[in-house]
């Protein structure tokens, strides 16, 4: 299990290859395998994210998303004007309302209440914290474990805005230091960097509401990630510059 701290689960399956087409990513393009997990049905990616197939062939999954380092590339997966048409658990509506909130004071984007939209996000509980990366076109959930904090639900949301993890950087190695010792078996490839090659938007980021917490992953209580100096992940609970100056060149 992860530390008591940290908001990501494990997901229990099999795990399989997915192909994600990048249609352009620095100077290369094409496609890039992720390690992901599948139960029930959903494909899980570093954890929390969730990869909607398009299609099964030969144990690979191609997924419609594309990548620009720690953003979506494709303007198409962004909301339309900015807006988010959400609706919610009656359960969540305080939680959800507290980080969404977050989001509108410092970037353009706008969540609006659902009113028959065909994309939307709905809120719901779930035994794990999971969202898709960026507009999918069509209702799309972020399920959220009983104990998600306001920070948690800023992360999923984050997810739902087009940005992947910070840690899944190229520049990553030079910032942070992952401890593989401490991280649960079989759970390795949840650090792995997915496209070495790929542009990063900005410096990197420690701070980041789409960074790892130490703990992510650990099968012992001890940091799987850490800054070079052996230091944990500093937390905050707020966004970052860099997540506000990411996520505005985005929907600017």
């Amino acid at each position: 299990m992860t530390g008591p701290s940290s908001p990501f689960e494990t997901p229990q399956g099999r795990r399989v290859t997915v192909t994600v087409d990048v249609a352009s990513v620095g100077r290369r393009s094409g496609l890039h395998l992720l390690e992901c997990v599948e139960t029930h049905g959903r494909y899980y990616f570093e954890g929390d994210i969730v990869v909607a197939p398009m299609r099964i062939a030969d144990a690979a999954i191609k997924h419609r998303s594309v990548v620009f380092g720690n953003r979506i590339r494709s303007r198409s997966s962004l909301w339309r004007g900015g807006v988010v048409p959400y609706a919610s658990h009656v359960t969540l509506t305080d939680l959800v309302a507290e980080a969404t909130a977050q989001w509108e004071q410092s970037t353009p984007v706008r969540f609006k209440r659902y009113d028959a939209e065909k994309a939307y996000v709905l809120f719901m509980p779930g035994p794990m914290n999971t969202s898709e990366v960026g507009c999918t076109g069509r209702a799309q959930t972020v399920t959220l474990r009983e104990d998600a904090t306001v920070e948690t639900v800023m992360h999923e949301i984050g997810h739902a805005l087009g940005l992947w993890h910070e840690h899944g950087r190229s520049d990553r190695d030079k910032h942070v230091q992952i401890h593989r010792q401490n991280i649960l078996g079989g759970q390795g490839f949840q650090f792995d960097q997915v496209i070495k090659d790929g542009q990063d938007f900005g410096a990197y980021d420690v701070e980041s509401i789409m960074h790892y917490d130490s703990l992510a992953f650990s099968v012992n209580s001890q940091h799987t990630i850490t800054m070079k100096n052996g230091d944990p992940i500093p937390r905050n609970g707020q966004l970052s510059s860099g997540d506000i100056a990411t996520v505005t060149a985005m929907y600017s």
